[in-house]
């Protein structure tokens, strides 16, 4: 470490320790309908992970859930309401036990994940000043209009409001009346610790590999994410049918979460265009590190566009090459030809052109988007990175 570097470190190091000498026993408060699983509970999680390493106070709202316990091991606490609810007085309730409870635990910042736990919060800090942040973690719908969109508008009512990508940003501007100054821009991110290509253990892969029943030779393409329909199942399968390359296998790995109708579907499917040989479909898979060291293309198909989707940025930290429907988050986490590749969304045709050019690419070519496209995540989509953007907003409120 150089001399200058050392100098700046101190010089953070001792930001934090004049910051939190300033603001002492303030408490940031993250509230979210629940603690099952989702995005929306990584971050939460992440933020209240990072805030305890940074020694700020810090707790969690929802109405409990299987990651309460994950809290729990973090010394992070977590205080179980009713605050999914949309009955007016369950909230009418909920708000005023908030509002005793911002004041006992001295909050200096609310940041909320969700629309009816929003609106409960606003009415809890009727009286106080404590700024409420909101985080738009998707694309609300707005029919019934406009019933729909005033509900959505709490979102957009607190002091800040952070958008998890350009396209939540975009639509938040086109569809809420907000001054463009609240908004701050903070992707979401992938864990750089987890998904590190320098962990990946060649035995763990190949046995992944002949527990899935790669063939010898075969290009192993992967769509992770749970088995619903707007994840484009369907439509790659369509694609795989009409590319030029045989020699390729596709795994879709995740759970139906209880859609045995999908499942059922999509086996009806595989039968139906003769791909029992490449295609399988694989239930939840806990070391998704060992997964992507597994596959040579990871696909991202969605017929709608995602707010963010953290399963292309994980896949190039472990460098595999991505390939995304160009719409979305994916549309800014790849650079078409550099990073990885596009096609046209819900086209299956140009699904299958792309797939084909990925793998017509020479090795050197392909060793370079790799590169480059790891280099672009650790620079901008990391969980490190959206916590420390985070942290400066919750500092910037607490002035």
């Amino acid at each position: 470490m150089n001399i200058s570097h050392k100098r700046k470190s101190k010089r953070e190091f001792l930001k934090i320790i004049h910051f939190l000498a300033s603001h002492p026993d303030k408490t940031v408060c993250q509230v979210l309908p629940s603690l099952d699983s989702g995005g929306v509970e990584r971050g939460t999680l992440e933020i209240a992970r990072f805030l305890t390493a940074q020694g700020q106070q810090n707790m969690v709202i929802s109405s409990g859930g299987r990651l309460e316990a994950d809290l729990k091991a973090l010394g992070v606490e977590h205080i179980c309401l009713p605050v999914h609810s949309k009955n007016p007085f369950v909230m009418i309730k909920t708000a005023y036990r908030l509002h005793k409870l911002f004041v006992e635990k001295n909050v200096c910042v609310v940041h909320v994940r969700s629309r009816a736990p929003a609106w409960t919060v606003k009415m809890a800090l009727w009286g106080l000043k404590i700024p409420m942040l909101t985080t738009f973690h998707g694309t609300y719908g707005l029919k019934p209009a406009p019933f729909k969109r005033w509900y959505n508008q709490v979102m957009v009512s607190g002091a800040l409001v952070i958008a998890v990508s350009e396209h939540i940003a975009r639509h938040i501007l086109e569809n809420y009346k907000v001054n463009p100054d609240k908004i701050r821009l903070i992707p979401r991110g992938a864990d750089a610790k987890t998904f590190d290509a320098r962990q990946l253990d060649k035995k763990k892969v190949e046995a992944l590999k002949k527990d899935w029943g790669v063939e010898k030779g075969k290009v192993v393409l992967m769509l992770p994410g749970r088995r619903t329909k707007i994840k484009g199942h369907l439509l790659v399968m369509e694609a795989l049918k009409k590319m030029k390359h045989k020699d390729v296998q596709c795994f879709f790995v995740g759970s139906d979460q209880g859609r045995t109708d999908y499942t059922n579907l999509l086996k009806e499917k595989i039968k139906e265009l003769g791909l029992q040989k490449q295609v399988k479909l694989i239930d939840h898979c806990a070391d998704m590190l060992t997964a992507y060291g597994a596959s040579d293309v990871v696909i991202s198909a969605t017929t709608k566009p995602e707010a963010f989707g953290r399963t292309i940025p994980e896949a190039q930290l472990v460098k595999c090459l991505v390939i995304a429907a160009n719409h979305g988050g994916a549309a800014e986490t790849i650079q078409h030809g550099r990073t990885g590749f596009h096609f046209k969304p819900n086209d299956s045709d140009d699904l299958a052109r792309q797939l084909d050019a990925l793998l017509d690419l020479p090795e050197n070519r392909k060793d370079f988007m790799r590169n480059v496209a790891q280099k672009e995540v650790l620079k901008r989509y990391t969980v490190e990175t959206m916590c420390k953007k985070t942290w400066a907003v919750y500092k910037e409120l607490m002035k």
